[in-house]
């Protein structure tokens, strides 16, 4: 989906920030860090929708990650990168659906995470289409993210 396809889905009173999930289960080298898309990225966000971006989790990233975050971190503006979060662990991983979503939302988020982890699944329903999570004001969330990522000992 595009990004001014999800600003148009955004048209509800009070929703007017996303959380960018990315879990990077089974990522690796060989799928390409290319530093270039990430300054793209980061770039596009600040200076475009600073507003609209409200996190960036990034999820059981690889040990690698950090060089990559470490080279594009000073060319990020500080209110980006308080935005931005890395996790790593099943348990994380479950406070980070509960902090976030409330009910069903959660759920089909912590079922997704597992479900990214059994690799033989995954690659088998790369063929078919992914159902898409139900509809959530989440904008109301953003302020508990920065609290409880400081319970929790996430990295922003």
């Amino acid at each position: 989906m595009k990004v001014e396809e999800c600003i148009q889905k955004m048209q509800v009173p009070g929703m007017d920030t996303w959380v960018w999930i990315a879990d990077f289960e089974g990522f690796g080298v060989k799928d390409g860090m290319d530093p270039r898309f990430s300054i793209w990225l980061i770039h596009m966000f600040q200076n475009h929708y600073p507003e609209r971006m409200g996190c960036v989790v990034c999820i059981d990233a690889p040990r690698l990650f950090s060089v990559l975050w470490s080279a594009v971190k000073p060319i990020t503006s500080l209110s980006t990168r308080r935005k931005i979060m890395f996790i790593r662990g099943e348990e994380s991983r479950k406070e980070l659906a509960d902090a976030l979503f409330e009910g069903t939302t959660a759920q089909w988020l912590k079922e997704n995470m597992s479900f990214n982890r059994r690799r033989k699944e995954v690659k088998a329903s790369w063929a078919q289409p992914h159902p898409m999570p139900p509809e959530v004001d989440a904008a109301s969330k953003i302020t508990e993210i920065a609290n409880t990522a400081q319970k929790v000992n996430w990295q922003a």
